[in-house]
């Protein structure tokens, strides 16, 4: 709705997450800015590109017109972190490596396994046993895997059943239960969750559903259980 014709009113305009951007919205963008509004974009280049064509702002860092800064230093893990070697290898297009030692306590771990099934029966005892163990989180609500596919021995679907019968010792073909960790995945306003947001089923009662979004109580009606996976 905004373009040369009906330009953006303001001084300067910052675009936050903007590798994201695909060349339409980011030409609307340009087009829609008057010569006299300054334009930030702040994104990580190293991330997914765009869902539609193109990739302006990767393209846009290291091109000798725009000026550019990159910030180097992380601060979300400390001073020699493994978290931020392995980052550091995998942008290289190295394999990073595990710990030295299998006693070594770290913040990153690499286990390779080839096998799917070994590789399944591996994550069930990393998350129901030894991270627990070792390390004090909760199985129920301070570990997340992250698998690149639904379907197969180690999609999330086959993955989640498995998980929530060793977690909450419940199995069922019920597509929630109490305890489960759900994922909104549309905004909705008027309840005031966003997509992304994650949550905890509460309970059920006379046909209502309720999240518990870190203390956010949200109530679904069986309609409305699509916005959550």
């Amino acid at each position: 709705m905004r373009n040369a014709d009906r330009p953006v009113d303001a001084d300067w305009v910052i675009v936050d997450e903007a590798s994201m951007v695909d060349i339409r919205l980011m030409h609307s963008l340009l087009s829609a800015l008057g010569p006299n509004t300054a334009l930030t974009l702040v994104g990580d280049r190293h991330q997914l590109p765009p869902v539609g064509p193109g990739a302006p702002f990767h393209d846009l860092v290291g091109s000798p017109v725009v000026p550019y800064a990159e910030l180097t230093v992380v601060f979300r893990q400390n001073e020699g972190s493994h978290i931020i070697a392995a980052a550091n290898s995998v942008l290289e297009g190295h394999v990073p490596h595990p710990a030295l030692r299998q006693d070594e306590l770290t913040d990153f771990y690499f286990i390779p396994e080839e096998d799917k099934e070994r590789a399944f029966d591996m994550v069930l005892e990393l998350v129901g046993n030894r991270v627990p163990q070792r390390f004090g989180f909760d199985p129920k609500t301070g570990i997340q895997v992250l698998v690149p596919s639904y379907k197969g021995v180690l999609g999330a679907d086959y993955l989640n059943a498995a998980l929530r019968t060793a977690i909450l010792g419940k199995s069922t073909d019920k597509r929630f239960v109490t305890g489960d960790r759900v994922l909104q995945v549309r905004n909705n306003y008027e309840k005031n969750v966003f997509n992304g947001d994650i949550g905890t089923v509460a309970g059920m009662d006379e046909g209502q559903m309720f999240v518990d979004f870190d203390g956010h109580m949200v109530s679904y009606a069986p309609h409305e259980l699509d916005e959550l996976t």
